[in-house]
C-alpha cells in the first residue's frame, strides 16, 4: 500500500508539492480517505439542514396568532 497526500476540489485530485503519484501501467483500485475537516463540515451542514426542516415543520403546525405583529408590539409596550 502506498499513501499519497493530495487535495481534492470536487473534480480532481492534486498531490501536495511534496508528494507524487506512482507510475501505473493499468487501472488500479484505490482507497480514498477524506480528512476530518471534510467530515466535520458535512456533519455541520447536515445538522443545519435538519434544524431548518424541524423549524419549518413546527411552523406549519402552528395556529395563526389571531393578531398582527404590530398589535403584539403595541401590547408589549403597554405592559
Amino acid at each position: 500500500m502506498i499513501a499519497v497526500q493530495a487535495t481534492y476540489d470536487g473534480k480532481e485530485f492534486k498531490p501536495l508539492p511534496s508528494e507524487s503519484f506512482p507510475n501505473v501501467e493499468k487501472e488500479i483500485s484505490v482507497t480514498i480517505v477524506f480528512g476530518e475537516e471534510a467530515v466535520s463540515e458535512k456533519r455541520a451542514e447536515r445538522s443545519q439542514r435538519e434544524i431548518f426542516e424541524e423549524m419549518w415543520d413546527a411552523r406549519a403546525k402552528m395556529e395563526p396568532l389571531g393578531m398582527s405583529i404590530r398589535d403584539m408590539i403595541e401590547e408589549g409596550r403597554e405592559r
